[in-house]
């Protein structure tokens, strides 16, 4: 698998709450462009009552959804 990402364009992460008692889900959106062809990764968090701050050693700034 390749796990590298070519020529990123935006990165978007938006948290929510589910719902009473369901904790929060935070959506790390990746547009990236590579051999021409536009390509866009999304990845899905869950947490229970906290949202992601932190993913991988890096700081990630949210968009409230």
């Amino acid at each position: 698998m390749d796990s590298s990402i070519h020529w990123v364009q935006e990165v978007t992460v938006t948290s929510r709450q589910l719902g009473k008692g369901l904790g929060m889900s935070t959506r790390i959106t990746v547009s990236s462009c590579h051999l021409g062809k536009e390509i866009q990764e999304e990845i899905t968090l869950f947490s229970k009552d906290k949202v992601i701050k932190n993913f991988n050693g890096t700081a990630v700034e949210h968009e409230k959804g």
